[in-house]
């Protein structure tokens, strides 16, 4: 009997090893697709892309929906939150893109301040990622028959803990004269994310970027094994109000650098209205087409 418990707890033992030596060489490899990309994206001091976007946004007292065409363009390394707008209409009616107030108007009437630079703003995913840290994985999973391996994260500034940036590698981005090293912001009252149920596309997070820098409890991310590449990613955002926001993005791989090629957001929050407050749901789809990466 003696021996028999010896032999279970040696078989447990070394289930747990394995279960974390997994984890290890997983959480490895992530690392080293952030810093491939890193590596490819500093080869290119500028780029281009076109979204084609289409948003909706459904209240009490009717919809409102609007088509726009937008390009981004910048250094690949910073966040890009001023696109220039193409095209947008705005319940069928076509707006002259050259007054840019009434368009701003426009999108403004759509969204709160902090949800606006997640609808229309734009990251490389590599942007996102390198500010959380993962805390789980590999799983496998099998997506539309696609053999994917999953890993969860969280935002890497969790009680001062290191994320995939933390590799003693200068911040991402390229200096600027006069830029400053501010220093790390504090821990939030050390109270640790909620994770939440685990994995099911539409309960993580993606790399999307935080709207108005508000927390990010959980990202889910989903690698293609054989080639590394970045395949897909779900995010949830929880904001104050009852605002809850999900967003599913799905990727290509362009030069040796994974982009965002689909993105759907859906969810709820409250907007101002007069003197009374309204919840609404909202329906945002972007599709990126035309990119390109150079020098000035």
């Amino acid at each position: 009997m003696r021996y028999s418990k010896l032999a279970l707890l040696g078989f447990l033992m070394l289930n747990l090893a394995g279960s974390a030596l997994a984890q290890q060489q997983g959480r490895n490899q992530v690392r080293t697709w952030f810093q491939n990309q890193r590596s490819a994206l500093s080869e290119y001091t500028s780029f281009e892309v076109r979204a084609s976007i289409h948003h909706s946004v459904e209240t009490g007292n009717g919809s409102r929906e609007a088509m726009a065409t937008l390009k981004f363009s910048g250094d690949p390394l910073r966040p890009t939150e001023r696109p220039e707008i193409l095209t947008f209409v705005l319940n069928g009616d076509s707006l002259d893109t050259s007054g840019s107030r009434r368009v701003q108007q426009g999108l403004t009437s759509m969204m709160s301040p902090e949800i606006g630079p997640l609808l229309y703003g734009f990251l490389t995913p590599v942007l996102s990622i390198g500010q959380m840290r993962p805390v789980g994985g590999p799983f496998p999973d099998t997506v539309d028959g696609e053999q994917l391996e999953r890993y969860t994260f969280v935002s890497g500034d969790d009680q001062g803990r290191p994320n995939l940036q933390d590799d003693g590698r200068p911040p991402l981005g390229r200096p600027r004269p006069g830029d400053a090293r501010r220093p790390p912001p504090p821990p939030r009252d050390g109270v640790r994310p909620n994770l939440g149920d685990r994995g099911r596309p539409g309960e993580g997070r993606p790399g999307a970027g935080r709207p108005g820098g508000g927390p990010m409890e959980r990202t889910s991310l989903w690698f293609d094994g054989a080639s590394g590449r970045l395949v897909m990613s779900s995010a949830e955002f929880n904001m104050p109000g009852g605002r809850r926001l999900v967003v599913e993005t799905s990727y290509k791989r362009i030069e040796g650098i994974d982009v965002p090629a689909w993105r759907t957001i859906k969810g709820s929050f409250t907007m101002q209205r007069r003197l009374r407050t309204v919840t609404a749901k909202l329906e945002h789809e972007s599709l990126y087409s035309d990119y390109s990466f150079g020098n000035n």
